[in-house]
């Protein structure tokens, strides 16, 4: 029971809830932020694990939060994760950006569930000339547009653990 991970955030729900709990170590838990896929859990799910690895599963949405709360957790973002991420001491998981052209090539990859990071479109010529994860120089630029665009986040099965960010640098 070593195997595994502590913690999973969660945005698919269903299809993957049970292969969830078999990545999950002894006293690990799961927090659910969204249910894409659905939340009804799939007729062969097996609860036994839960008491046998002492799982902890919590729910948590922004919906139900106060405009105060929201506010100050926008604040406690910029504060502590932003200057992570501008010093490149965290980053924004792209698997692979498409020309806008090629939209449908990008839902395709997105739905084969081949992607582990953003799936971003992009309406630069010089986007089909880029290698998977890269971004145009356009993009860099937070005057540039298409950079605030992420039409995808579908993560991959363990690939979900990393941080996840929609924000300009």
């Amino acid at each position: 029971m070593d195997d595994g991970v502590d913690l999973i955030i969660d945005f698919i729900g269903k299809n993957y809830f049970n292969s969830n709990l078999n990545l999950l170590r002894r006293d690990g838990t799961m927090v659910f932020l969204a249910f894409m896929s659905g939340p009804v859990l799939p007729p062969d799910t097996n609860l036994i694990q839960l008491l046998f690895k002492r799982l902890t599963l919590k729910g948590s949405t922004l919906r139900s939060r106060t405009a105060e709360y929201q506010r100050d957790l926008l604040r406690r973002f910029e504060e502590n994760a932003l200057p992570l991420i501008k010093k490149g001491k965290m980053r924004v998981e792209v698997h692979e950006v498409f020309p806008w052209e090629k939209v449908v090539d990008a839902h395709k990859e997105m739905e084969a569930n081949k992607n582990s990071g953003k799936v971003r479109t992009c309406p630069c010529i010089m986007a089909s000339k880029l290698k998977p994860g890269r971004l145009c120089s356009r993009s860099r630029n937070d005057a540039c547009m298409h950079f605030r665009v992420i039409l995808f986040d579908h993560p991959r099965h363990v690939n979900h653990l990393r941080p996840s960010i929609r924000h300009p640098l």
